[in-house]
């Protein structure tokens, strides 16, 4: 028999024949006898057996060891003693955070109780834990009191609050990485903020129809800062608080004038972004400033396709400085040639190019470096602009080249005649 064994079995003797037990365990001995040892004895086989199971259901040697058990936390004092209930609580594996299940038969025992003030300090320890410890509600009754104040609240009475599936909890757990006896029980304000935005929270294609546009348009609005989520969480839809969606779509309109239809030269926002090659949100960064002061809202329109521009306000609101260089018009003129063979030039390489956005409409403008220019007159001669240099017709400079026996280069029929300079100059003495 261990040494706790043996301090349990002399308590209870020098109890049974009136000596004082001089054994540390005061807390004990304001207990009746048969009270304190069935204490020890329960204790013991809760921490030794679990809640499962029973002293009556243990053999001879087990109940000497869940006694001996329950004695050495017991004369520790009702401070052991909770240290004890907690970890019962913490090591359960109900996920309902109930103490009945918890603490199984030690409840059942304990509201068994025939003479309740009897067993007064152990009654108001264990209650004294519950309340403090397990979600009840203001009302609720425990081993015959009721609680008073709000300390926990199950994940079933969350969701219900914030009116969210129990699905939907569970994938907020999992976003949060809340597991073990988080679980179990909640703190009340804990996740309030989260819960709140998730319950009321707009998802991607609810922002999109608030703001009557397609899902992508608000993935762009997000990506230039005009809206932000406020609850990202892994694995859930990102969230917009619904008043931010209508802080944006005022702002968005505060520069507007309400009308019935366009006026002349307005467009809606996504045509003018089309016809400016311009991304929504300068548009609706420069309406929003107050930068472009032709702004319509027609009514009877929700959302954002109400806003109406001004295609020649976008345009020279954000025209960008002259380009340097020859358009392909350009070299049509100084070259003398037609427009193919512009084109054949270009596309073959014989003059090279580069692609600039159009200061003013942003399309997609060719345009020809004047030193590239150079290049391509150092090695030929087009017929048209040695007619130009001469101040005659090209037909009588060719019949000039031709009696010379000087050909112009190998071309496709639609295309000007394009000469060697090495082989023309000489002949007409440019």
């Amino acid at each position: 028999m261990g040494e706790n064994a043996a301090r349990f079995a002399r308590y209870l003797s020098d109890r049974l024949h009136g000596h004082d037990p001089h054994n540390g365990a005061s807390w004990l001995d304001g207990l009746p006898l048969d009270v304190a040892a069935r204490l020890c004895e329960n204790v013991g086989t809760l921490v030794t057996a679990g809640p499962q199971s029973h002293p009556k259901a243990l053999d001879r040697k087990r109940m000497i060891e869940a006694g001996a058990s329950g004695f050495a936390i017991c004369a520790e004092g009702p401070d052991a003693l909770s240290d004890v209930y907690e970890s019962v609580r913490r090591r359960s594996q109900s996920l309902k955070g109930g103490f009945y299940a918890d603490f199984g038969f030690y409840t059942r025992w304990l509201q068994r109780m025939a003479q309740p003030e009897r067993y007064r300090q152990v009654l108001d320890n264990f209650r004294d834990f519950v309340l403090e410890s397990y979600p009840l509600a203001p009302g609720q009754e425990v081993l015959g009191r009721s609680c008073t104040r709000r300390r926990w609240f199950t994940w079933a009475e969350i969701g219900r609050k914030y009116g969210l599936s129990s699905g939907r909890v569970a994938r907020f757990q999992r976003a949060l990485g809340i597991s073990g006896d988080d679980l179990r029980r909640v703190a009340p304000g804990a996740y309030d903020t989260k819960l709140s935005i998730l319950s009321s929270g707009l998802d991607r294609k609810q922002a999109a129809r608030h703001l009557n546009v397609h899902p992508s348009g608000i993935d762009k609005l997000v990506a230039a800062g005009l809206l932000n989520h406020v609850l990202a969480l892994p694995q859930m839809d990102k969230l917009f608080l619904p008043e931010d969606i209508d802080i944006f779509l005022t702002a968005a309109f505060a520069n507007a004038e309400m009308v019935e239809t366009a006026p002349a030269g307005a467009w809606p926002l996504c045509s003018i972004a089309q016809k400016a090659t311009l991304p929504n949100a300068d548009l609706l960064r420069a309406a929003i400033s107050g930068r472009l002061k032709k702004v319509w809202g027609l009514r009877g329109i929700s959302g954002l396709p109400a806003l109406h521009l001004d295609l020649d306000e976008v345009l020279d609101a954000f025209e960008s400085p002259p380009l340097i260089g020859l358009t392909r018009d350009d070299l049509r003129k100084q070259l003398h040639i037609n427009c193919s063979t512009v084109s054949l030039l270009l596309k073959s390489g014989m003059i090279a190019s580069q692609q600039f956005p159009d200061p003013r409409t942003r399309q997609s403008l060719s345009l020809i470096a004047t030193e590239e220019l150079g290049r391509f007159l150092d090695r030929h001669l087009p017929l048209g602009l040695m007619a130009w240099q001469l101040g005659t017709q090209a037909k009588h400079v060719a019949a000039r080249l031709d009696r010379a026996e000087v050909w112009p280069i190998l071309l496709p029929e639609r295309c000007s005649k394009i000469y060697l300079r090495e082989e023309a100059a000489p002949v007409i003495a440019i």
